[in-house]
């Protein structure tokens, strides 16, 4: 039954992108990622997600690209890790101790919580990168339906327990959960030394469970002018 309803919203979402002349596109060569990122004006990837760092393959990871015409507006990864009965917190701090060693960034501290609500099969959505030139009210709602075709995509493709993002603390408080398709947050998820650039100590981590998340996109599609 899932998969009935995350189906029938990736196809809402898709469509209501085409009708505005967007559309969504399947990386198959993932070593193209660094130049399409490139253009929208990104010049890293972060580790967790690179592959280049990581061994990815079609059953772990996956990138989705926004385009409109020839041009490219947004991107976003995703990818699977089914810890087994090692805690997030611990899986955090080794990938952490691999990607940042030279660096000497660390993961010292764990939020409690983020052991107490995710756990065994997850996936993970992160560097999702928008062209500085795509904004306003419009961009909001196009972005939304893309955010949630991946997390409904990532549940088709994964079947995880739930789907999680880093989010930064102001975004958090501008309601950006909602917005993206999650339903909970976990404030200042991680605490870091010598912390990368692109995190801070008040990362939140949203995160929505496949139970959770099947109810909603329900909703959504029995009522799509919501998208």
């Amino acid at each position: 039954m899932s998969d009935f309803i995350f189906n029938a919203l990736a196809s809402e979402c898709r469509q209501r992108l085409k009708d505005d002349g967007y559309e969504i596109l399947h990386v198959e060569d993932l070593s193209k990622i660094r130049d399409l990122v490139e253009i929208l004006g990104k010049p890293y990837l972060t580790p967790r997600l690179s592959p280049f760092l990581n061994d990815f393959t079609p059953n772990n990871c996956f990138w989705l690209l926004l385009t409109r015409g020839d041009e490219t507006v947004a991107a976003g990864g995703c990818r699977f890790d089914d810890l087994g009965s090692m805690k997030l917190s611990q899986f955090w701090r080794n990938c952490v101790a691999r990607h940042y060693d030279r660096t000497g960034g660390a993961v010292v501290h764990v939020a409690p919580p983020v052991d107490d609500y995710l756990s065994g099969r997850l996936a993970y959505f992160g560097d999702l990168i928008v062209h500085e030139e795509f904004r306003g009210a419009k961009a909001g709602r196009v972005l939304k339906r893309f955010t949630h075709f991946a997390i409904a995509f990532a549940m088709l493709k994964f079947d995880p327990s739930s789907v999680y993002a880093f989010v930064k603390e102001k975004d958090a408080g501008r309601g950006a959960m909602k917005f993206y398709g999650f339903n909970t947050v976990i404030h200042n998820a991680q605490t870091w030394s010598n912390a990368p650039k692109y995190h801070r100590d008040d990362d939140a981590c949203f995160f929505v469970s496949q139970k959770y998340f099947s109810y909603y996109a329900k909703l959504l599609t029995d009522s799509p002018e919501k998208l």
